[in-house]
């Protein structure tokens, strides 16, 4: 196929894909872009590639705790066990959620410096120098308030280095004290600063609440199986020695906090211990000289053996009575300490409280308002966070309210029944000689204060030795340590580059197929009109527009000759005066193009034929064959020539004629119309076989629609991936409604290398097709297929 407009023709025999519905030829079609698809790749493997480069490898830093779980029988030990008065109730699903706290993060954020950030150029990027900087800033000012803020330094010596501001530089010696909008601060330099002279330092400063968001994200604390207590802590980092001295850290501050929690209610026992010795060291002291004053002044060593069997018994029950009074007095204690609305961190005594039950219960209790004064440091006391610790915290009240009253009741009934013993035997000491009940009363005063003084010794001491043995519930298995880097991963990158490499070209070209809105096959055409598709024919390029010779076998020239022979099965019987119209819907589609070789394959097999040029407004087919188009149809229809001197034999073939246009009238549809037409055609059907009208787009002009009258077959040429699909709706009105007789369609100008004819195109001869042309034909081919 050609255009009209080009001058030059040669055939491509691989020019652009044939679309169809079926699943192979849709595969086949995106086969054919295979360098649009290659290309993509190229660009997206190149640019997976350049990443991969200098992407900063991350590491995933691991290490691993185990949690001493007293409800799976892994609890505390001690060397002195039996003298632990403060047993562990470690859950180790609260133990997971400490490790994740927040507080404990932000004490390794600020130990360990972490908002403070350095960075050395390498190339194009910047590498971390997190355990290899040249210089380490001190903040001489509270960390409150920290503001996000960056400096730039060259290091020019082991003894300065050059400040960068906004528009200038300034030469800063090491240690000297600086300001900024963060606040004051120095730079010293470290071990490693001769490695880095005359190199440019970025430090990064960042709010440690900041960086705590960052780490609390990344952090992940899990069980590594749920019948062990063992857990594993991980997190991502580019620097992988800075991520193990984040977990090692971390576990660091969880043991000394928990230790710090279990030392809190120690302590707080023993304060009480202490008070109590106190007062009783006074008490003690004065009851002892009493009973100096009573024997010294009336002389009394000994006494009766009765007064001694009411002593010892009222000793017995004083001292039992004096263990109650304690026990009630302790519990007392956490009675006001759980009813109190505002606590103040001291944790109550258990000492005495034999009830494991409320032993655990205290513990719990003082475990979650620990971990409330930790939250208190970050959040505000309205915050939803406290909802659920707030719940919890008021239940185990409850449940301590319960199990107090229980308590509380029996200490209190073992009192007064203790208080009955007491009472009998007064009355019994009561009925003794003066001297010894006096005695007996003073001795009494005394062994209750001793007794009650040794008591609470013992358990000081007790206490004393729990808190000296005190460890974490915890032990660690394995110290942080990392493999390799598990990012990027090279495989997934790749993966990722060339799926995209491939959907982008997939998308490309199913987007340009639904924003296409031309012809592309001859089944589009079938489907929305039922006109038959009478020939289609290929693209082609050569040095003549007539493409049809005596000895071609090129794919086009055969084309035609099917064309033809297709022709004569329609004329059938009619051998003579054949008049065949050609039109399109709009100019380019190849009309002219068609006509001319159509002619010349005609006239090839001896046929008289004969060419109208009836396209009065833009006459091509005179250009075509180079005749001169002086005198023609519009001269001898405005009775200016004879119809004889209108009929011009071409070059092409001695039995190919041309009737030229002419001279371009003003008004080319109203001379179409006259009776001169009538007669032009009856003369010709008489003198030739064949003649063939070409006419102006049907769409445009209603030229054709008048000369469809002569017609007895109508070709309307439809040209591949040119003629709109609209046009379709316009050819099935012209077939339904009869407005044509013997409708069909050209196919023409089809770019495809699977031809819907479905000819295979090595079997016709090329071989008068120069290299250069073949040449040209493979870039262009190429080109065209992007």
């Amino acid at each position: 196929m050609n255009t009209e407009k080009n001058a030059y023709f040669y055939y491509e025999e691989n020019a652009g894909p044939q679309q169809s519905g079926s699943f192979r030829n849709i595969i086949g079609e995106y086969l054919y872009h295979w360098p649009l698809f290659v290309l993509f790749l190229l660009i997206s493997v190149t640019g997976a590639l350049i990443y991969l480069h200098y992407a900063t490898p991350a590491y995933t830093v691991r290490a691993r705790l185990l949690i001493k779980d007293s409800e799976k029988g892994i609890g505390a030990e001690t060397a002195l066990k039996e003298l632990n008065l403060f047993k562990s109730n470690t859950v180790v699903e609260n133990e997971l959620e400490v490790l994740k706290s927040r507080s404990l993060l932000n004490n390794v954020v600020q130990d360990l410096k972490l908002w403070v950030q350095y960075q050395g150029q390498d190339n194009l990027k910047y590498k971390d120098l997190y355990d290899k900087s040249p210089v380490r800033l001190t903040l001489l000012t509270p960390l409150k308030d920290l503001e996000s803020a960056s400096i730039e330094i060259t290091i020019k010596d082991k003894k300065s280095f050059i400040l960068k501001h906004k528009n200038s530089e300034s030469l800063v010696s090491f240690n000297s004290k600086l300001r900024s909008r963060f606040g004051t601060w120095k730079l010293d330099p470290s071990e490693h600063l001769p490695l880095y002279e005359g190199k440019k330092i970025k430090i990064s400063i960042n709010p440690p609440d900041k960086i705590t968001d960052q780490y609390e994200k990344s952090l992940n604390v899990v069980l590594t199986n749920k019948k062990a207590t063992v857990v594993e802590l991980s997190i991502r980092e580019t620097t992988p020695q800075r991520g193990k001295d984040v977990l090692n850290k971390l576990i660091e501050a969880y043991n000394s906090a928990a230790i710090n929690d279990k030392n809190r209610v120690r302590q707080s026992t023993l304060n009480f211990i202490d008070k109590r010795l106190s007062s009783l060291t006074g008490e003690l002291t004065s009851v002892e000289k009493n009973v100096e004053d009573f024997k010294s002044s009336r002389g009394l060593i000994d006494i009766s053996s009765e007064s001694k069997f009411f002593l010892e018994n009222v000793k017995d029950i004083d001292s039992k009575l004096n263990e109650v009074n304690v026990q009630l007095e302790v519990v007392n204690g956490i009675e006001a300490y759980i009813n109190s609305s505002q606590n103040t961190g001291h944790a109550p005594a258990t000492t005495g409280i034999s009830d494991p039950g409320l032993v655990a219960l205290i513990n719990q209790l003082i475990n979650l308002e620990l971990k409330k004064e930790q939250l208190l440091e970050t959040a505000p006391e309205g915050s939803p966070v406290f909802e659920a610790l707030n719940r919890q915290i008021s239940g185990i009240k409850h449940s301590i309210r319960e199990n107090i009253k229980g308590i509380k009741n029996a200490l209190v009934t073992s009192r007064k029944q203790l208080q009955n013993f007491n009472s009998n035997f007064e009355a019994s000491i009561k009925k003794l000689p003066g001297q010894e009940r006096e005695f007996i009363t003073i001795k009494r005063q005394q062994s209750i204060k001793e007794e009650l003084y040794v008591y609470l010794l013992q358990k000081r001491e007790e206490a004393a030795v729990s808190y000296a043995s005190t460890i974490a519930d915890s032990r660690t298995v394995d110290q942080a340590f990392y493999g390799s880097p598990d990012s990027p991963d090279k495989t997934l990158i790749l993966g990722i580059a060339a799926i995209i490499g491939l959907l982008f070209p997939t998308g490309i070209i199913y987007g340009r197929g639904l924003l296409n809105n031309r012809i592309l096959t001859s089944k589009e055409i079938q489907e929305a009109t039922s006109v038959p598709v009478l020939a289609e024919l290929a693209y082609q390029k050569s040095n003549s527009p007539v493409v049809i010779k005596d000895k071609s076998r090129r794919m086009i020239a055969e084309q035609f000759r099917s064309l033809r022979t297709n022709l004569e099965y329609i004329y059938a019987q009619k051998k003579e005066g054949r008049v065949t119209l050609l039109t399109s819907g709009m100019s380019g589609e190849g009309k002219s193009f068609v006509s001319c070789n159509l002619g010349a394959a005609l006239a090839a097999t001896g046929r008289k034929t004969v060419i109208l040029e009836l396209d009065l407004r833009s006459p091509m087919i005179s250009n075509y064959l180079q005749l001169s188009n002086d005198v023609g149809i519009s001269d001898y229809l405005n009775d200016k020539a004879y119809k004889e001197k209108i009929v011009k034999r071409s070059d092409i073939n001695e039995n190919l004629y041309i009737a030229s246009a002419g001279s371009l009238p003003e008004f080319p549809t109203e001379l179409l119309i006259k009776p001169q037409m009538q007669e032009l055609i009856d003369w010709l059907s008489i003198n030739f076989d064949e003649i063939l009208i070409d006419t102006p787009p049907i769409r445009l002009v209603a030229d054709a629609m008048i000369l469809s009258k002569y017609s007895d077959v109508n070709l309307f040429v439809v040209r591949h991936g040119y003629t709109y699909k609209s046009h379709l709706d316009f050819i099935k009105q012209l077939f339904r409604e009869q407005k044509l007789r013997n409708l069909n369609i050209v196919f023409n100008g089809i770019n495809s290398s699977e031809q819907s004819s479905n000819y295979h195109y090595g079997y016709y001869d090329n071989k008068d097709i120069t290299k250069k042309e073949l040449m040209e034909a493979g870039v262009r081919d190429f080109f065209k297929r992007f």
